[in-house]
């Protein structure tokens, strides 16, 4: 196995650590960075059938331990929240590290913003799609033309729903802090759905 990943990576150094094939890759020389590289490591890992757990990059081999504890919780937390696909990227799944973190000190339902709560009740009991917008307008800085896109619904009925949702809600869209919170509550949501 430690043969064919080396072939892959071009003579990169591969090793074996606590069990587990591990590859230091030089990414100032050899970044895997493109669609068609990422898929070809994707399907070298499936017919091999391992997964992948990559660590934030690191400059200097005595910090190896540590991003080796990443790429680990990469594919422990991947496992958890059931992600798909054969590569587990840490990036991806830090702020779900530190929400899941939180676990033994405190429910972490506590950290669902008020907001995010009446809206899912709302979504639950009348069927309507509130959550979804107010995620779409702040995830688009918001910008109701390209949510109203990216939603596939008309302007008007965009702005009809923004403004449905401040008069329920008395949300401040401007507050900053506000809708950082409701970002990390649909975080919680989605980790709370996997668990």
């Amino acid at each position: 196995m430690k043969r064919i990943y080396q072939n892959f990576f071009n003579q990169q150094t591969v090793i074996i650590y606590n069990g587990q094939l591990v590859i230091l890759l030089d990414a100032i020389t050899a970044e895997i960075q493109n669609e068609r590289e990422m898929a070809s490591f994707e399907n070298l890992l499936e017919e091999n059938d391992c997964t992948a757990g990559i660590s934030k990059i690191f400059y200097h081999l005595y910090d190896f331990c540590e991003h080796y504890k990443q790429a680990h919780n990469a594919l422990t937390l991947g496992d958890q929240l059931k992600k798909t696909g054969r590569i587990r990227n840490y990036d991806d799944l830090i702020i779900s590290h530190m929400i899941l973190s939180f676990r033994g000190e405190t429910n972490i339902k506590n950290l669902i913003h008020p907001v995010v709560k009446t809206l899912k009740d709302l979504d639950e009991k009348k069927g309507s799609n509130f959550l979804e917008t107010l995620v779409a307008y702040i995830n688009h800085n918001q910008d109701t033309m390209l949510t109203a896109k990216s939603l596939h619904v008309h302007y008007n009925t965009l702005k009809y729903r923004i403004n449905q949702i401040i008069e329920l809600t008395e949300l401040d869209l401007s507050d900053s802090e506000t809708l950082f919170n409701i970002q990390l509550s649909v975080k919680v949501n989605d980790i709370l759905a996997c668990l």
